[in-house]
């Protein structure tokens, strides 16, 4: 033992910031939040119904009930994701909290076949739950992908990330 005080490892919530960062997770996050922004098109376009409550109307499309409601909530979660994909640590913290919301809101899909005082209607909830599982497991997938090819690559000799 020299007496000197080695600098504990630090680690940051993103491997690197900024554009000069690896561009998978930047990718991979704008790859499906354009993919479920065209879902969500196309879950509009097949039912642009608003109603609420007992109204609400519910139109199954590639197994997942659509009503004007459900598609906007996929706006609203994915449409920051093209804005969050132009930074590696804004992808990383969208695609955390994508994941988060995604699990979440499939576990109460599965308890509720009316949720959000009965603006979404889910005759089907298991297949809208199986989605928004899928899809949380997809970007816990990028997630993991990112870090097992990046994470040790961009350490640097004074152990910051």
């Amino acid at each position: 033992m020299t007496g000197e005080v080695s600098q504990p490892l630090k680690v940051t919530a993103s491997p690197t910031t900024g554009r000069h960062g690896p561009a998978f997770l930047r990718t991979a996050v704008l790859l499906v939040s354009v993919a479920q922004l065209g879902f969500a098109t196309a879950g509009l376009i097949s039912n642009p119904d608003f109603a609420r409550g007992t109204a609400a109307t519910s139109v199954a499309v590639l197994g997942v009930d659509f009503n004007g409601w459900h598609a906007a909530a996929g706006f609203a979660l994915f449409g920051p994701g093209l804005v969050a994909a132009k930074r590696v640590d804004w992808s990383f913290w969208y695609a955390i909290s994508t994941t988060a919301v995604l699990v979440v809101t499939g576990i109460w899909g599965l308890l509720d076949q009316r949720p959000v005082a009965g603006l979404l209607f889910f005759p089907d909830n298991m297949g809208d739950a199986v989605f928004h599982f899928a899809s949380a497991a997809l970007f816990a997938v990028i997630l993991l992908v990112h870090g097992r090819v990046y994470l040790p690559k961009s350490m640097g000799s004074d152990g910051e990330l």
